[in-house]
């Protein structure tokens, strides 16, 4: 049975002195994108929910199968907090391939379609709504598709191996046959594909797979066991000359046993910093997400593909403003050329993110507080005092609790 007893404030405060739940409050980094964030599901719910519209109708149209959405806010307003909640409930939903690409990654403008390649890679290592690999839930879509028993992306990937095994004992190769048999019934997908992907379901051999797949060389060795192509003399130049088309052939393969959402974030770097074209980052990413949006498949049988790239207003209108040949129509073609803007959050939003983190305290304490809102309020009272500060804070005041939460913790929430 549950505690409702009170705990003793003096137990609370002890808590409170040692533990600053507070500090990263409102740091959305790139590794918290694939995790699960406390979020108040009702701020800025008209962005989310958007993204779900949009993923709905490609999901369920004949056409388009692919649309996009731009999501514009200032600095810390919760662009990439909204990210992780997109994500998430994508998870809980099942069967949606998430891509999040950081552009702050992108090291080198020449070689963007190279390094989206390795995001999408990177991505797709990451554990998906049945907890394995997304990798490993599009590899099992595909060998269930020609095989007269289903299994599950757990099961297959954890007998995979000692299947693989048995079929050589036998004088044929798994591989081989899963390859053939999805071929047949996918002919214009690129073999090599199929084949990088079915060994993903490895466990000895999914590294070298992701490896390939993300268009990086492997020993000749490794390349040989897997019956893979790897040419050693492939400069970056090569690689990325190739990517595009790679991608291409990765999603297209991907779109037809799951909906797919590409996340571009992170769009601001180095002002200073252009390919050699002269082009500045969000415009090189606007024209990956227009090719993108041309190439990629539009077939009835595909589960769509929905592309949301997250940038600052001032982008936005740069975009709109200095960048002709129809690219920026291409990344807000749901909402025809319009942007999704984010909202500052309410004063009622502020005190339920602090409730609910003062909750995971509590939480993980084991300690029941004589109000949700310790300590900025007491038990009997509608105000607390600040020890610290000599100051009282009223919890009604909304975005003044944050800022008085900022002088008793020295941190900044949002």
């Amino acid at each position: 049975m549950e505690n409702t007893t009170p705990s003793p404030l003096e137990a609370v405060h002890t808590v409170i002195k040692n533990q600053n739940i507070f500090s990263k409050v409102g740091i959305v980094r790139e590794q918290n994108v694939w995790g699960k964030v406390p979020d108040v599901t009702t701020l800025n719910a008209h962005a989310s929910d958007t993204v779900l519209q949009a993923l709905e109708q490609v999901k369920t149209n004949e056409s388009p199968k692919v649309t996009s959405l731009v999501l514009t806010a200032q600095q810390g307003q919760g662009k990439t907090h909204l990210v992780n909640r997109v994500r998430y409930q994508l998870g809980q939903k099942g069967n949606t391939t998430f891509v999040y690409a950081n552009v702050l990654n992108y090291t080198d403008l020449n070689l963007i379609n190279y390094q989206f390649q390795q995001t999408v890679a990177d991505s797709l290592a990451r554990v998906g709504s049945q907890d394995v690999m997304q990798w490993q839930e599009i590899a099992t879509a595909m060998v269930n598709e020609v095989v007269s028993t289903s299994k599950t992306a757990k099961i297959l990937s954890k007998k995979f191996d000692h299947a693989y095994k048995a079929s050589l004992a036998k004088g044929k190769n798994l591989i081989e046959l899963l390859s053939q048999k999805i071929g047949q019934k996918k002919p214009h997908i690129d073999p090599y594909i199929i084949r990088g992907i079915l060994w993903t379901l490895s466990e000895r051999a999914s590294s070298y797979a992701i490896k390939w797949l993300a268009g990086n060389e492997l020993e000749p060795s490794h390349a040989q066991t897997l019956g893979l192509p790897y040419n050693p003399e492939k400069s970056n130049q090569d690689r990325e000359a190739e990517a595009l088309g790679n991608i291409r052939k990765i999603l297209n393969l991907v779109g037809y046993y799951s909906s797919i959402v590409i996340c571009f974030d992170e769009l601001e770097t180095d002002p200073d910093k252009v390919n050699k074209s002269g082009l500045t980052s969000p415009q090189v990413i606007s024209l990956l997400i227009k090719s993108l949006y041309d190439t990629l498949s539009q077939a009835k049988v595909g589960k769509g593909v929905v592309i949301l790239t997250v940038m600052l207003p001032d982008t936005w209108r740069n975009l709109n403003e200095g960048f002709l040949g129809g690219t920026p129509d291409r990344l807000s073609t749901y909402t025809q050329g319009k942007q999704i803007e984010l909202q500052f959050v309410n004063p009622n939003a502020i005190v339920e993110l602090v409730k609910l983190w003062l909750d995971i305290l509590y939480t993980n304490k084991n300690l029941v507080p004589p109000h949700p809102l310790i300590p900025l309020m007491n038990n009997n009272s509608e105000i607390t005092r600040n020890e610290k500060n000599q100051q009282f804070v009223k919890p009604c005041a909304g975005v003044q609790i944050i800022l008085k939460w900022k002088k008793i913790f020295s941190q900044k929430i949002l």
